[in-house]
């Protein structure tokens, strides 16, 4: 099977433009294999001092000769924490409508710091940044030593000056203005003095110096050779009567006895015997091999103990495996060996509680575990009981965010985030922090009602199905709700309905969001990707209501800034956002 995804270009490195906080690190254009699309992937790094909690690009998608598909591609990175010298960006996918694209060009637009302060980009040109010079690659590997020397070890690179930045010997960039590095704190105005001919001068002297200290250093090892020599031939003279003196004297006691020894260890070493041939090799002391005869015996020992250890892990016996493997120490990998107990350890405890019932620790556990057997597709099995279980045993308050069901948002499927409304006993009524989707009212413009829409409908049968699992809609209790009167208009509301899946209607956004703020609503990337109207500026939507508006034709809406629209839209509109309501019975 062939790779998933095929990189179709790669933008320049290091791309930047006069006065921005970042710099375009890398880019990539990435078809995907099995759907055909185009995606567009960046890896930004912040050169900014301050911390970045936002970013937008604008991509400009172009054709396989580089001529332009169209309007540019806005993309914001939203929710971020970046502080100077870390990037971002590289681990998000950016979805291209058009298929055709076979390069782009990108530039950064805007930056949002934490302090609420904000960076547009201007006219200035993004372009690649030149490379300091490597000082490992000076050509000289003593120039580069004494550069070192002179300068610190840390030094990585030539002073580069380029744009408004330098960059730092140390290889930090640092903006015009900065005195200092704020890496290593080395003065800008002194690192424009580095003097590579001087540095060759001082490299010249060193070397020298080395020389002189060499040579006086191997004329005294010389003398004390000559010395030992001499005085050698005249203790090998004197030392050969006193052997011949004793040899006979030692040579029994010596010899023969230590031999017979030494051969019956041998023995208890080929048998296994490895104690007992430790003992009599130890008492054996320098005679032959004994020491290495020793090392062997211990070796074979650890040896043995790291096999019986495998076999207690092997056999699942994890504690009696950890307690060896502790004892071994650092032989081989018996730490990693301990991990391993652990992790078993660890599934058979996540299996024992999913068989006792206890899915929140299973569940837990069996994430842990990564792909350790088959953890992951234990946690799959029991994630919906595992997400009711965590709902369940949470300590819930209105204004609390709980997550629920799962529906596309950024590309995949994810949890849905749910804003408490109420409480009632076991149960919350929960109102969708962000809109999921656009779509109709109605399918055609007629006088309707939220009874008979469509949307409706598809709330309690598309929605719902797609949304959430058997167990979690067990927990969706079908409620009664009214539509409710227009304040402004005499505008028939319809009967009221029995929904699992409901609109809030006007009066339960006066009475539940009480100020334009909390009424606010942002798409999820997903809504945004597929038709969702996005107030310019803002990044809000309009989100619909059951009521109707001024006619019957019309329904109300809440308008991105928080204000309740009692004239209404058309029902057939497409563009307002969709924040799905319910109620959640925490008893089921």
């Amino acid at each position: 099977m062939g790779e998933r995804y095929t990189r179709l270009f790669s933008l320049p490195e290091n791309l930047y433009s006069t006065g921005a906080p970042v710099i375009i690190a890398a880019g990539a254009l990435l078809k995907d294999n099995q759907t055909g699309n185009v995606l567009a992937q960046l890896k930004l790094r912040s050169v900014s001092a301050k911390t970045i909690k936002a970013a937008t690009v604008s991509i400009k998608l172009l054709d396989t000769v580089g001529l332009s598909l169209g309007d540019c591609v806005t993309y914001q990175y939203l929710d971020l924490q970046v502080d100077r010298d870390a990037d971002f960006g590289q681990r998000t996918a950016i979805p291209l409508p058009n298929p055709a694209t076979r390069s782009f060009g990108v530039i950064v637009t805007e930056a949002i710091f934490t302090d609420n302060s904000i960076w547009h980009g201007d006219d200035q040109p993004w372009e690649a940044l030149a490379e300091p010079t490597d000082i490992d690659f000076l050509g000289d590997k003593e120039l580069t030593n004494q550069f070192r020397m002179e300068y610190g070890g840390d030094c990585k690179n030539l002073l580069l000056e380029q744009k408004n930045l330098w960059h730092c010997i140390c290889g930090a960039i640092n903006h015009r203005e900065e005195m200092n590095c704020h890496v290593c704190n080395r003065v800008y105005s002194e690192l424009l003095t580095i003097d590579l001919d001087n540095l060759q001068k001082k490299k010249a002297e060193r070397l020298a110096e080395e020389r002189v200290i060499a040579e006086k250093r191997q004329a005294v090892e010389e003398a004390k050779r000559v010395k030992w020599v001499r005085n050698r031939k005249i203790v090998s003279v004197v030392a050969i009567f006193v052997i011949a003196a004793i040899l006979v004297a030692i040579l029994f006691q010596q010899v023969i006895i230590p031999g017979n020894r030494y051969n019956d260890a041998l023995v208890l070493m080929e048998t296994g015997q490895y104690e007992e041939a430790v003992s009599i090799f130890e008492a054996l002391g320098d005679y032959k091999d004994s020491t290495k005869k020793i090392n062997e015996c211990d070796l074979a020992i650890v040896e043995r103990k790291y096999d019986e250890a495998l076999n207690f892990a092997n056999a699942g016996q994890y504690e009696k495996a950890i307690v060896i493997f502790k004892a071994l120490g650092g032989f081989r990998d018996s730490i990693a060996q301990i991990d391993v107990c652990n992790t078993g350890i660890l599934y058979d405890q996540a299996v024992a509680w999913d068989a006792d019932g206890n899915v929140i620790d299973a569940y837990e556990a069996f994430i842990s575990l990564g792909n350790y057997k088959d953890s992951a597709d234990k946690a799959k099995a029991i994630h919906d009981k595992y997400r009711i279980a965590k709902l369940k045993a949470a300590d819930i308050k209105v204004g609390d965010h709980v997550f629920f069901g799962s529906y596309e948002q950024n590309s995949s499927e994810e949890g849905i985030e749910w804003l408490v409304l109420k409480k009632e006993g076991r149960r919350i009524l929960v109102l969708s922090e962000y809109a999921l989707t656009s779509t109709l009212y109605n399918q055609s413009r007629t006088g309707i009602t939220w009874e008979n829409c469509w949307l409706r409908q598809w709330l309690n049968d598309g929605f719902l199905n797609a949304a959430f699992s058997d167990a979690e809609q067990s927990m969706i209790p079908t409620v009664a709700v009214s539509a409710g009167i227009n304040p402004n208009y005499d505008t028939d509301p319809g009967n009221a309905t029995m929904d699992q899946i409901f609109l809030l209607n006007i009066e339960e956004v006066d009475l539940y969001l009480t100020s334009s703020g909390e009424r606010q609503c942002s798409p999820t990337q997903y809504a945004a990707n597929h038709g969702i109207g996005i107030i310019l500026g803002t990044k809000k939507c309009d989100w619909l209501l059951r009521s109707p508006g001024m006619s019957e034709d019309r329904v109300a809406y809440v308008d991105g800034d928080g204000l309740i629209s009692y004239v209404g839209d058309f029902v057939d509109y497409f563009g307002d956002g969709i924040r799905p309501a319910m109620w959640i019975d925490l008893g089921k």
